[in-house]
Parts: C-alpha cells; sequence; structure tokens
C-alpha cells in the first residue's frame, strides 16, 4: 500500500478515516500482524482498544477498506460489550489464499479463529480455557500446515495459557 502521493509514500489511517468507515475510535492499531493475500492486498489484522474489537484493514495501491471481525458493532446494541482481538496472529492458508486470524477474546478469556467460508466470517473458539477467570490466547501465533494432494491447509496455533502457566498448541486435524 502507498500513500495518496504515490509508490513509496506511507499510507497513513486516521481516527477520521476510521470514523468515515464507520468505526469511530479514539485509540486503534495494537496487537497487529500482517499478510498478503493471493491477489496481492496487504492484509493486517489489528485490536481497536477503544471499542476492543478485531479489525481488519487491507488495502492495495492507494485504497484500503476497514471491516470489523469480532466485537461490538456500534449500530447493533443488541450485542453485548466484548473485548477480543488482543495478539492477533494473521496468516494465509497457502493453498486456498484465504486468511485466518487467531487472537485472544479477554471477555470469554478463550482463544478463538476466525476465516471466512463462503464470504461468511464466524469466529469459533479453539481454547475455552476450562474455567471461569482461566485466560487462553495470549500472543497466539498462527500458521497453516499445506497438506500435500488436499485443497486447504490445516490453522496450526501456538499460544499461551497465562493461568496454566504453560505454552499450548492447537491444530485442526481433517476432523475439525
Amino acid at each position: 500500500c502507498y500513500g495518496e502521493n504515490g509508490p513509496g509514500t506511507p499510507l497513513r489511517i486516521t481516527h477520521q478515516d476510521m470514523a468515515d468507515a464507520g468505526f469511530p475510535s479514539a485509540d486503534f492499531g495494537t496487537h497487529t500482524s500482517t499478510g498478503v493475500l493471493s491477489d496481492g492486498r496487504v492484509a493486517v489484522s489489528f485490536y481497536d482498544a477503544w471499542r476492543t474489537n478485531l479489525m481488519l484493514v487491507t488495502c492495495k495501491a492507494d485504497s484500503f477498506q476497514l471491516q470489523l471481525l469480532d466485537g461490538e458493532a456500534e449500530a447493533e446494541a443488541s450485542i453485548p460489550d466484548t473485548d477480543a482481538g488482543r495478539w492477533s496472529s494473521l496468516a494465509v492458508d497457502p493453498s486456498t489464499g484465504r486468511l485466518g486470524v487467531a487472537y485472544h477474546d479477554a471477555t470469554l478469556g478463550a482463544l478463538k479463529y476466525i476465516t471466512s467460508r463462503d464470504g461468511t466470517q464466524t469466529p469459533i473458539i479453539v481454547d475455552d480455557g476450562g474455567n471461569a477467570g482461566h485466560h487462553v490466547g495470549l500472543s497466539a501465533t498462527l500458521a497453516f500446515e499445506a497438506r500435500p494432494g488436499f485443497s486447504e491447509s490445516l490453522p496450526r496455533i501456538a499460544y499461551i495459557d497465562s493461568t496454566g502457566r504453560k505454552i499450548q498448541f492447537a491444530r485442526q486435524s481433517v476432523y475439525g
């Protein structure tokens, strides 16, 4: 991505840009992770600390698109206040070009994973921590393991279990 003055200039996303896209925020852009999609767009997942949401920005050339991945949408008052998106780790499946993001949901104390299937993005809980007050998913790192002969790779996530004081490893099998 590049800024309005052409290649070699930085693209800056300001508070006003966030507000214009429907996400008014005063503190955004922490816990970032970057990847390049199969069509050449740059994708960045980040934590919007003011609204406590997981966000995604994709950009190509000098244009960008902001998207809420998980958290509270301002227009949806029925959604309870959530805190999701810290320690986001974005990776692109080398087989499909589809992106995935692993992250910590502080409201649930859980490790979550989100990817797009048929244009729908639905977060899933990978590890719920087992009990209240048990926080897992901190410092999540996502990678994909290619499977020769198969159409998509399987996600692998390393993360911290803060209550158990250990590093955990989650992997999706062909069965889920």
